[in-house]
């Protein structure tokens, strides 16, 4: 039958009869005949050959009557008519008219009898490649359909143009004239060749089309996301395609360059189309008027939502109270590029709102507050060192993708490079943050001069150094120090220096002074005044470092020695430009390669010298933060356990000179270096809340950050890896484990009769209490020469006896303390022992309390009460009311007390002078009794405040605002209370305002200048909260506080600008913006994933079902209003997409295996819920505003922001979930999801579009 049909309407064609005739005869016909239609048999019979002219419009019949599928007869189409287009202009012209007619609006939803037939068919005419059986969706044919109809148009163009379509004889994109021939066959001849030419123009504009046509731009959308290599092919041939555009001897008409600019341009938006889907939030959220770019003041007061988590990010590093398990470069390059996607701005925004919050960073820093605290060389070191790395991290993924961009826009337009030099360009207007510290002064002078220098044509020396008059003034401003670095590492050229008013008039110095450096290199020694130089200059390239490290391997005793201390000096801290280099030189100068021949003992005994000196410097407060920004403890305290392990099992000599260095001062600095760097100080494990990257938890053990170190090495896959593990090291391993059996048990139940290490307690009691017994005629006679490990081992008996002599009356106090100063003198490593030991105890609260009189212990009566209300003021002051706080003594004379092993550590502490040679103990020492304090009753803190501002008065700011923080360890409505301030100060809706920097909100009233201000306390609430949610013994009630303040905030300030002027709404839904962006910065920092899983599985299901938070019951502006709904339902999806951004990234690449594992489980699980809610299967207590604004604002941002997430989703999830959007008449967010669920997805999302 179709045979037949076929025939009659080649007969009508020849007849040149009217096509509809043949239509419904044919109908009739195959109806009669039990012929299902549409039939692929008639197809293939209408076209068995190349139809002619005159049957084509009998071919558009019969698609446009049903008779055939039309993806089937245009495949067929496409395989006869294309390649006899040159001998048959005319039958491609009309070809290319029926794809103008149908390809657009081909059906994907109907359902015929031979789907399976038909769409095996196409594939095969097509020669589509499928493995196995045919793909069953419809919709995943028609994606391959339209590239394949794509791909063969531009073949068949790119073929025509490079063709001699013109006469060998004339020149090329000129055809045939009239006057080449006499004849009609001339004239004919021409009319063929303009036709080829029309249609050759024609099949690109087809193309184009494809790109810009709604539901054919989504199919090959789709293409492009799954069919990697069919689509290769496809952008290959359109680089042919262009070249030979380009390529003015071949036949491309002259009209080809505008019309591949159009095709060029619907590449660029018809197939990316991101930004579209993030309006849907950000035009309810952001005034359609109100740019994101716009950064206020200098201290954040404006609108600088977008960029607050960079500020916050930057201080809480500054912290310092986690194991770093990477690189802060690292983090923040995935931070940068998660808000650069989730807050929809470009890279010129993003970068300039990096650029001035590291100026932030630095400007809060405030010399004259005194404390064992990271001081301004950190903050530089996250400005000038981990923000270029960060930076070029980012800049570099771009670069080294391989992603083909066939838009003919310029490089300097377009590209992260481009967009990280403008920023540094308009830079220079935020003058008021670009004033440098003193010590980074000269380095910005000599910045200055180098960009004047080239600018004069004046040549610096080989280092760059510019001769200068010594003057510590500042000509230079930190954005001349700033583009120094960036030169030097590659991310900006010296054509910066030409940039308008960047070079500056200085008088540059005509005298001979170089950097000391530039002697060092040329060979003078490291001696004298130039050994003192050099730690004092940081170095300023590679091959100086180097040179200074192999002198600390190979040198002479006295040279390693200087040499160590010059590469662990200034070069450490303050070598911006090439620090990584200098960080990873330290670390390795700890770790010294084993000689083949050894003087005596251990080959690292032959460095002992050495590693004094290193392993010193490195132990000052801003070196071990740098090394901490940069990843470097797991790597650091694997070199350390071999230092520990080796000189704590040496015996000292007897008699020494005191010239040699002692094995148990090298194994000391080592050893208390080793525990600072894994958080030694925090509390026993099991009074602490544990859980995967909490901060409360994970990073509590040796064993965790060896683990770090091997994992990291094995993720890099280079080499082979030396895991190091503990059990290689017997001895550290012996005092590891007892240890923790003293943290968990008495010390009764471990010790036992014949116990070897007796004898050794006794002896080291001897040497504490010998002024109490009779008198040694030589006092070092009396100290037992003993390998530290074995003292180690012998010292918690030691403090059970003392404390328990003590405890009964037999030891007084002082001598206690007195004793105990004498084994830290000793060995000061031991205050490793007697902090844990002392903290265990205070923990089970076995011992009597102390009573801090004066006589027997020592009394803060002389200042307490006023560091109790210094303390209730600094509270106060950031909005935290805690009632009996004050002790209520009389008059403060009445006596206070402490538990008995609090008050022996506490008076040992404070025998300690602040000098250098005393930093080593109180640097674990004193975190440790902050902890032990702030988890002890109140007043113990106070306490312990109180007699160290007495012994150190310059420490007074300091040491009051670190008692402030532990108020929040044991009140859980004091966190509360702060957290609100947090979030009423940084919109601006705090009532009771102590500052006039928190009346505009923003990052300076959040963060403020972060330290103590010309002796007053800060009235910046995020810095509190900063330096006490590591602490909590708690943290999971953060979540639920953090939802429940967007929620409120989106409320209030919804109410507020509903009788305010235009100009106010924008404002209040900027602050909206900036309390969802504030909460996720919060919950990211507080407790990383642990915090994000409950909010995603736990708080928001909560919320939906109650129907919003509980408290907010009676809250004037309910959840079922309209605006207020709106916005609430869009506050909180940026807030939890926002927060899960932070946490697991926006891609694979920058997403760990764990948190990708974990995120797949956490995402799903949420999906799975809302797919079940929008079936109608949950019933949820929320309004329906606030349900559909959620939903279609967090999926929106998924599309948009995280695509990569999409394809973690369940395919069914999925397919509910754009169901129920299209009901919403939501259709093209339902599209855009489906597009970016995977292969899988592609059927449905097709058919779909």
């Amino acid at each position: 039958m179709a045979e037949r049909a076929a025939e009659l309407a080649r007969t009508a064609a020849e007849r040149l009869e009217s096509p509809l005739p043949w239509a419904v005869s044919a109908c009739s016909v195959m109806h009669g005949a039990g012929v299902s239609m549409p039939s692929l048999d008639l197809a293939k019979a209408m076209v068995a050959d190349v139809p002619s002219p005159q049957l084509m419009p009998f071919v558009d019949q019969s698609i446009a009557s049903g008779l055939v599928f039309p993806m089937h007869m245009l495949s067929l189409l496409a395989a006869k008519v294309i390649p006899v287009r040159q001998q048959q202009p005319e039958t491609y012209m009309m070809f290319l008219n029926l794809l103008d007619t149908y390809a657009f609006t081909l059906s994907l939803r109907t359902t015929v009898s031979s789907t399976e037939r038909s769409l095996k068919s196409i594939l095969e005419i097509l020669e589509l490649p499928f493995n196995g059986d045919a793909p069953k969706e419809l919709g995943t044919v028609a994606v391959q359909f339209i590239l394949a109809l794509c791909c063969r148009l531009v073949d068949a163009t790119a073929e025509d143009w490079s063709m001699a379509l013109s006469s060998p004889s004339k020149p090329a994109g000129s055809y045939l004239t009239v006057n080449d021939f006499d004849d009609d066959f001339g004239r004919r001849r021409q009319e063929e060749s303009e036709q080829a030419r029309g249609n050759s123009l024609r099949a690109l504009e087809l193309v184009t089309n494809f790109l810009h046509h709604k539901k054919t731009s989504v199919l090959l959308r789709l293409a492009r996301r799954n069919l990697s290599e069919q689509w290769g092919l496809f952008v290959q041939k359109l680089k042919f395609l262009e070249v030979i555009i380009r390529d003015t001897t071949l036949g491309a008409p002259r009209e080809t360059g505008e019309l591949f600019a159009r095709l060029a341009a619907a590449i660029q938006q018809g197939l990316v189309q991101e930004q579209s889907n993030r309006r849907v939030v950000y035009k309810v959220l952001l005034d359609t008027n109100t740019s994101m770019s716009v950064f206020g003041n200098y201290w954040g007061t404006g609108r600088t939502a977008p960029w607050l988590p960079f500020d916050i990010f930057m201080e809480d590093a500054l912290e310092g109270r986690r194991v770093p398990a990477s690189s802060t470069a690292e983090a923040l390059a995935d931070l940068i590029k998660s808000l650069r996607a989730v807050q929809g701005a470009s890279w010129h925004d993003v970068f300039l709102g990096l650029w001035i919050a590291g100026l932030r960073h630095v400007n809060r820093e405030r010399e004259h507050v005194e404390g064992p605290r990271p001081h301004v060389e950190s903050r530089l070191c996250m400005l000038l060192s981990i923000v270029p790395l960060a930076s070029a991290a980012v800049i570099e993924e771009e670069e080294n993708s391989q992603q083909y961009n066939i838009s003919r826009v310029d490089d300097s337009e377009r590209g992260r490079r481009a967009a990280f030099v403008s920023s540094l360009q308009v830079l220079g207007q935020f003058e008021g943050l670009l004033c440098p510290p003193p010590i980074a002064v000269p380095a910005a002078n000599q910045a200055a001069m180098k960009a004047s220098a080239f600018v004069a044509g004046i040549k610096t020396t080989r280092d760059g150094y510019v001769p200068a008059d010594g003057s510590t003034k500042a000509v230079g401003n930190m954005r001349h120090l700033i583009v120094e670095i960036c030169i030097s590492r590659g991310l900006l050229d010296a054509s910066a220096y030409l940039w308008p008013g960047y070079a500056v008039a200085i008088p540059l110095s005509g005298s001979s002074q170089s950097s000391p450096w530039a002697a060092f290199m040329e060979g003078s020694s490291l001696a004298g005044p130039l050994k003192g130089a050099l730690i004092n200059t940081p170095a300023s390239s590679v091959a100086e470092l180097e040179k200074v490290y192999q002198i600390a391997i190979n040198g002479a005793e006295n040279e390693r020695v200087a040499a160590a201390s010059v590469l662990c000096g200034a070069s450490l801290v303050r070598s911006w430009s090439i620090q990584e280099h200098a960080v990873r030189l330290a670390v390795r100068l700890v770790s010294p390669p084993v000689p083949a021949e050894s003087r005596s003992g251990h080959p690292l005994m032959n460095y002992s010298s050495m590693l004094l000196a290193a392993l010193g410097a490195l132990t000052e407060v801003d070196a071990v933060h740098v090394l901490s920004l940069y990843g470097m403890f797991p790597e650091l305290a694997a070199a350390l356990l071999p230092i520990c392990e080796v000189f704590g099992s040496a015996t000292p000599a007897p008699q020494s000179t005191g010239e040699e260095v002692s094995p148990h001062m090298v194994f000391s600095v080592a050893f208390l270096l080793l525990l600072r760097l894994w958080k030694f100080h925090r509390p026993p494990l099991e009074h602490r809340l544990l859980g995967f990257e909490s901060p409360l938890g994970g990073d509590l053990s040796l064993d965790y950050i060896l683990q770090l170190r091997n994992l990291a090495l094995s993720s890099q896959g280079t080499q082979p890896v030396h895991h190091v593990k503990l059990d290689s090291f017997p001895k550290l391993k012996a005092w590891y484990t007892q240890n923790q059996a003293c943290v968990a048990s008495t010390l009764s139940g471990l010790s036992g009769s014949g116990n070897p290490v007796h004898q050794n307690a006794d002896r080291l009691l001897n040497m504490m209490f010998k002024r109490i017994k009779a008198a040694a005629p030589d006092e070092t006679s009396a100290r037992p020469m003993l390998p530290a490990w074995e003292i180690m081992t012998s010292v918690p008996f030691v403090l059970d006896a003392v404390l328990t002599a003590c405890g009964h009356g037999r030891l007084s106090s002082k001598d206690l303390t007195t004793g105990l100063r004498d084994l830290v003198d000793f060995l000061p490593a031991s205050i490793a022992t007697i902090v844990s030991y002392f903290t265990a105890e205070v923990t089970r609260g076995l011992w009597k309390y102390a009573s801090m009189n004066g006589n027997d212990w020592p009394s803060p009566a002389a200042n307490l009460l006023s560091v109790e209300a210094e303390i209730k003021e600094i509270l106060a002051a950031t909005g935290v009311q805690v009632p009996n706080l004050v002790t209520g003594s009389l008059g403060g004379n009445a006596p206070v007390s402490l538990p008995l092993p609090l008050a022996a550590f506490l008076s040992l502490t404070i025998t300690f002078r602040q000098d250098k040679s005393s930093e080593l103990v109180l640097g674990v020492a004193g975190p440790a009794l902050e902890s032990t304090a702030g988890g002890s009753p109140w007043p113990s803190m106070p306490v312990v405040a109180a007699l160290w501002a007495q012994k150190v008065k310059r420490w007074h700011s300091f040491i009051v605002f670190g008692a402030s923080r532990t108020v929040f360890k044991q009140d859980k409505n004091a966190v509360k209370q702060l957290l609100r301030s947090c979030f009423a100060v940084t919109t601006g809706t705090t009532g009771t305002l102590m500052s006039k920097l928190q009346v505009h909100g923003g990052v300076g009233a959040l963060l403020g200048h972060g330290g103590m201000q010309g002796g007053q306390y800060p009235l910046a609430p995020g810095i509190l909260y900063l330096g006490i949610y590591p602490a909590l013994h708690e943290i999971m009630f953060v979540t639920d506080e953090i939802l429940f303040l967007v929620v409120k905030a989106a409320r209030d300030l919804t109410a507020a600008k509903g009788t305010t002027s235009k100009i106010s709404c924008a404002s209040a839904m900027s602050r909206v913006f900036q309390a969802s962006t504030l909460g996720a910065s919060l919950l990211h920092i507080s407790g990383g994933s642990t915090l994000v899983q409950t909010l995603y599985s736990e708080s928001l299901p909560a919320w939906f079902l109650a129907g919003g938070n509980p408290e907010e019951s009676s809250s004037s502006t309910s959840s079922g209003s309209g605006d207020g709904s709106l916005v609430e339902g869009y506050a909180v999806a940026h807030f939890a997409l926002l927060s899960g951004a932070l946490v697991w990234g926006i891609s694979s690449t920058s997403t760990k295996t764990s948190h990708r594992t974990r995120r797949r489980r956490v995402l799903g699980s949420h999906m799975e819920f809302l797919a079940s809610a929008l079936d109608g299967k949950i019933a949820l207590g929320c309004g329906r505003a606030t349900w559909k604004a959620y939903l279609t604002g967090f999926i929106a941002l998924l599309v948009s922001s995280t695509p990569n997430w999409i394809l973690d989703v369940k395919l069914d999830v999925l397919k509910r979930l754009a169901r129920g959007l299209r009901l919403w008449h939501e259709q093209e967010l339902a599209v855009a999801l489906l597009e970016r669920g995977g292969p899988a997805a592609m059927g449905p999302a097709a058919e779909l579009a």
